[in-house]
């Protein structure tokens, strides 16, 4: 009853509002009257026309209770009462947290009291997942009724892993909550590296596979690229996971290889990126733990950094990190740039992992039909129609917009803070898309220097993962087969003791296949190939 008053508070004051501002001008908030991210036209920002939706009063009023990381509140802002008006719903979060997320849906759906949503970590929690869908605990998405919604389809079609679990399913059972919907992000990691010493160093072409990066690694290290006669320069640091992908290793995948499905870490692929590995471990060119952070490369320690490289770590790293810790070297991007995709030598074709998305939001089987429309609708209205007002809130409060379209904010206040109903706006999507939308809707506080950056290696990147031809089976590396319970192997860590070992590698490495096999791999795989058939 305290929602409602509140609501129905602001209701009237909004409608008060309202009729000062029409007595006074018409400038009317782009969230009333015509939903804000619209043109006159009836189309979003990016040109695509919104089919006409039931007005607010054709709709029946729903009750939708929700389970979101963060989200604590809901419709006590300004901001969710627009949607709950809007769609005529009370939508009552139920919260959990990053930490007790598993365990509280593991007891609402023992007690058959899930959510009528619930975000979580979907098919990267493999063996759950598969226990909701097989049990009947979760619903279908009925194809037909994400149809009715563009952007809602569009973001279906894209998510590779949904579709190829689908095919297993016989059905989407999960609403992906995609990194990025627009396919303008298509790896996490790149490569950052200090141009600056390179050019020191003599090098007038950024090397584009791991010969040319092991030289440039080896003249760091040997030379004396920052100039203080000290011998204090480091090369690689970062993650090291994506670097087997120039030798078409996946090991954190189910891969196809001579006709059969195997552990990617069993691949033959495995052995020369390992070799390459132990190059650059014996020889000082990488950190010590196969690691290290933003500290390793910010102060000038490191010259090579494998990072997650969209928009906003660049912009983190770089802008925030970098240039405090190097006043003296000015605009970050004039020291810094970005390597990758690699190829293994030469003239052969580059790889690169692939950005998995893998999480989301679920339906209980107490999940009716209407609600289930409704989230769908929701979701559709702030990636599309409602874009700008999903991000920026509302147009004369929160922000304004220029006879050229650019929009500028009006305050400084965390958005989230303002409006904590505003968490929703992660249901849908993450916010990467909107921190690289080179647009005048897209994120404000991302200089347009590090969305271009990114931009500007976007083909390189998509062309180094091909779904076609790739080794990688997304199928069968999301699927789950009982025996993966009992089959327990450190695959990772065995190859970083390779790494790090002083034995032949492919002797250690053939003592890894046998021990991954004595630990039950071939069950696991023969249960993985009868399922899959490899054409």
């Amino acid at each position: 009853m305290r929602k409602v008053m509140k609501r129905s508070v602001i209701v009237l004051l909004a409608l008060s509002m309202l009729l000062v501002m029409m007595t006074a001008c018409d400038n009317t908030p782009a969230t009333t009257g015509k939903p804000a991210g619209t043109t006159a036209a009836g189309t979003t920002a990016a040109g695509t026309t919104v089919a006409p939706t039931e007005t607010e009063t054709e709709r029946e009023f729903l009750k939708l209770t929700i389970a979101m990381w963060e989200l604590e509140k809901f419709g006590e802002d300004a901001w969710g009462a627009e949607i709950e008006e809007k769609f005529n719903v009370d939508i009552e979060p139920l919260l959990y947290t990053w930490d007790d997320s598993g365990q509280k849906m593991e007891l609402w759906a023992a007690t058959n009291a899930l959510p009528d949503s619930f975000s979580n970590y979907s098919v990267a929690d493999l063996k759950n997942f598969y226990k909701y869908v097989n049990e009947g605990i979760v619903r279908e998405i009925p194809a037909e009724m994400v149809a009715k919604y563009p952007f809602e389809q569009d973001k279906f079609n894209k998510c590779e892993i949904l579709q190829r679990v689908s095919e297993i399913t016989g059905g989407y059972y999960w609403n992906p909550r995609p990194e990025t919907n627009t396919g303008r992000e298509v790896v996490y990691n790149g490569v950052l590296y200090r141009k600056d010493w390179a050019e020191t160093l003599g090098f007038t072409e950024e090397p584009d596979n791991v010969e040319e990066l092991y030289d440039l690694l080896k003249a760091i290290v040997t030379g004396d690229p920052d100039a203080n006669g000290q011998d204090d320069t480091f090369g690689y640091c970062g993650s090291d996971g994506n670097m087997y992908a120039p030798f078409n290793a996946f090991p954190g995948h189910i891969v196809e290889e001579d006709g059969k499905l195997i552990f990617g870490y069993l691949s033959d692929n495995v052995v020369d990126a390992l070799k390459w590995f132990r190059k650059l471990f014996k020889e000082g060119l990488i950190h010590p733990e196969l690691g290290g952070g933003d500290d390793d490369f910010v102060t000038g320690n490191y010259g090579v950094y494998n990072r997650g490289c969209d928009a906003i770590w660049l912009y983190r790293t770089l802008e925030q990190k970098f240039k405090e810790a190097n006043p003296n070297l000015g605009d970050p991007l004039d020291v810094v740039g970005v390597l990758g995709p690699f190829a293994e030598t030469e003239g052969a074709a580059p790889y690169w992992n692939i950005l998995e998305q893998k999480c989301g939001s679920q339906y209980p089987v107490t999940c009716s039909d209407e609600k289930l429309d409704r989230f769908l609708e929701i979701d559709n209205y702030l990636m599309g129609e409602g874009y700008k007002f999903c991000w920026w809130g509302f147009e004369g409060e929160d922000y304004s917009v220029g006879a050229d379209g650019t929009l500028t904010k009006l305050h400084e206040e965390n958005m989230r803070v303002k409006y904590p109903s505003m968490v929703y706006q992660l249901v849908p999507t993450w916010d990467i898309d909107w921190a690289l939308d080179m647009s005048p809707a897209g994120q404000p506080d991302i200089p347009m220097k590090y969305k271009q950056l990114y931009d500007s290696k976007l083909d390189d990147f998509n062309a180094a993962y091909d779904p076609a031809t790739s080794v990688i089976r997304l199928d069968a590396t999301y699927y789950w087969v009982d025996s993966r319970d009992s089959y327990s192997f450190d695959g990772w860590g065995r190859l970083e003791a390779i790494v790090k070992g002083d034995g032949d590698v492919q002797v250690m490495f053939d003592q890894l296949v046998a021990d991954a096999y004595a630990a039950g791999a071939q069950t696991v795989l023969d249960e993985l190939n009868a399922k899959f058939t490899v054409d």
